[in-house]
């Protein structure tokens, strides 16, 4: 206890008595760099998800799980979004899994409260169905993207037809 201004006893900074010693007698370590101690599932930290995505982008890129206009350079980033998506998604369900209760869904904890990692692992799945659509990978996504290519290629065959018929006609 320190005197403060008003001359009251207060509690020493950081909950130390004034002669320096620990309080109740006992310390704790300084956390070190790399520790994982404050990780609850780990679903926003980047040194865990982002190798992970990596890993989760070549394997789709190396399966032909991506159409060939996704290998180019410009979709790198939103292929990568994807896949940092899906990074979080395993964390999350792994969390769940690990986490789980006998006789109780995963989502639920033992008092029956939705768990805070169920609800952002709907939110991600929310996202992961927005970057497939981006992308051009869900069925409908895919049907409307080819129904515009094949559109595209008719309007440009209309286009050259109409140009070979000027180019006669002159």
């Amino acid at each position: 206890m320190t005197t403060g201004h008003d001359g009251r006893d207060t509690p020493a900074p950081n909950n130390q008595p004034a002669s320096g010693v620990p309080a109740r007698g006992y310390s704790w370590e300084p956390f070190q760099p790399g520790h994982t101690l404050t990780l609850k599932h780990g679903a926003y930290s980047d040194r865990l998800v982002q190798p992970r995505a990596l890993e989760i982008a070549q394997a789709m890129a190396d399966s032909g799980e991506l159409p060939e206009y996704l290998a180019q350079p410009r979709y790198r980033g939103a292929v990568l979004d994807l896949a940092r998506s899906l990074a979080q998604r395993e964390r999350l369900e792994a969390w769940l899994a690990e986490h789980a209760t006998p006789g109780t869904p995963l989502e639920l904890a033992e008092n029956g409260e939705v768990r805070g990692a169920a609800v952002l692992l709907e939110r991600v799945e929310r996202a992961i169905e927005r970057h497939r659509d981006r992308l051009g990978l869900s069925p409908l996504a895919a049907a409307r993207l080819g129904k515009d290519v094949a559109a595209q290629r008719v309007s440009l065959a209309q286009v050259w037809a109409e140009m070979d018929g000027q180019e006669g006609e002159a």
